[in-house]
């Protein structure tokens, strides 16, 4: 297995979704519900779900990120021995929600604001969408938001994105990757995909409703 198909954790993925109680299997390289196709693509591994408002997940490495020291890479040696890495790399999930948004793509595009505090130690203390129609809709639930700041983390980001060519609308949650390893701990290899948790995962759904009936 190629680093980049193992970095990019497309079962990790899919045994998180089932965890939660999601019904989800992996859409393999040559299925045709693959929402991109051909050799140059920005998707890079698919898992289907049922039961949810939003049909797939797609997962993309790559993006920015702060320039926050949480988000340093760093590599500890002895001379020219290694101790110890710390490699960070953004990575994206997109739900996706089988919504249309041709007629009015802007209208489906909205960003997530977070007002955060402190520095080594970051919490959220408010969150709001900026963007047109749907920003509004969003913005307008005051306990989605409210859920929203309480799960989402200070390093993570959060919009809609319209895409047009496949009429779909995407939910892309923004996290970090951090892979590495450490000679003078017990757990030698080091490895956080950034998987969106139970609470993130309903509150996307409840936004993917919203999307839905928009």
């Amino acid at each position: 297995m190629a680093v980049r198909e193992f970095l990019v954790g497309t079962y990790a993925l899919c045994d998180h979704l089932t965890a939660q109680g999601i019904r989800a299997t992996v859409v393999e390289a040559d299925a045709d519900e693959r929402i991109e196709k051909g050799f140059f693509r920005r998707d890079l591994g698919y898992v289907k779900v049922e039961g949810r408002t939003f049909s797939m997940v797609a997962i993309r490495l790559g993006g920015t990120m702060s320039l926050h020291p949480s988000n340093w890479s760093h590599r500890m040696s002895v001379g020219p021995v290694p101790l110890s890495t710390k490699d960070v790399h953004p990575v994206q999930y997109h739900f996706v929600v089988a919504k249309d948004p041709s007629s009015h793509p802007a209208s489906f595009e909205a960003k997530l604001r977070l007002e955060t505090r402190g520095f080594f130690d970051r919490t959220v203390d408010a969150v709001r969408w900026e963007g047109r129609r749907m920003a509004e809709v969003l913005n307008a639930d005051r306990t989605l938001r409210g859920d929203l700041q309480g799960c989402i983390r200070p390093d993570e980001g959060l919009r809609l994105v319209a895409d047009e060519s496949a009429r779909i609308v995407r939910i892309a949650l923004k996290g970090k990757l951090v892979f590495g390893f450490n000679l003078l701990s017990e757990n030698l290899v080091h490895l956080d995909r950034g998987l969106p948790n139970a609470r993130m995962v309903d509150v996307i759904e409840r936004i993917a409703a919203k999307v839905s009936a928009g």
